[in-house]
């Protein structure tokens, strides 16, 4: 429902999964729920309700990773010009996160160090934000690369198999015709037999 665009369902569903995780004593899955959650409400817009979500999630001790709900947590305290809470999550998230995670923490110190007058560190973050983009750009390459490989194998092998079922009928084609003419000609032997 969320990538379909429906808010209300996407929402009633997250509180009936979170409820049920809750009702199970699953907490590995409540705090994943909520995490998820609490990003769903970021995107949108309702902050309040998403700094709370993640808040609680943060605190889960079952999740390895959490960079996700920094990166959320670091742009909420942003956008709140509290910039201390801000540097706190967008490091972690640095330290925990993958390259996409990184690549917008990265955007957003650059940005804050901007607003904050520090040039010198805006630049730096910028520079690391950009280095990361060229990063995933040729990820995205190889990964398109990759695709198309995995497309134009696929192809030769449903190529071949359609040989190799061709010729597998030919063959039971050959068999059953060989097998008929042995059959009229012992039908046509007994018959001069007889």
């Amino acid at each position: 429902y969320s990538m379909k665009g429906e808010k209300d369902s996407t929402i009633f569903y997250y509180k009936e999964a979170y409820n049920t995780a809750l009702a199970n004593r699953d907490s590995i899955c409540y705090y994943a729920i909520l995490g998820e959650y609490g990003g769903f409400n970021y995107q949108i817009g309702d902050i309040q309700t998403a700094k709370k979500l993640l808040l609680i999630a943060e605190k889960n001790l079952h999740r390895k990773s959490k960079y996700n709900i920094y990166l959320n947590l670091g742009s909420i305290y942003k956008n709140d010009c509290l910039w201390d809470s801000a540097y706190y999550y967008y490091h972690k998230t640095l330290h925990e996160g993958d390259i996409y995670s990184k690549y917008y923490a990265y955007q957003d110190l650059s940005q804050m160090e901007s607003l904050k007058g520090d040039q010198t560190k805006a630049l730096k973050y910028l520079r690391l934000h950009v280095t990361l983009k060229d990063s995933i750009e040729k990820v995205t390459q190889i990964e398109a690369i990759a695709k198309i490989s995995s497309l134009y194998n696929y192809q030769h092998t449903e190529k071949e198999i359609s040989k190799l079922t061709l010729s597998e009928a030919k063959k039971k084609n050959t068999i059953l015709v060989l097998l008929l003419i042995l059959f009229a000609i012992l039908i046509f032997s007994s018959i001069i037999i007889s």
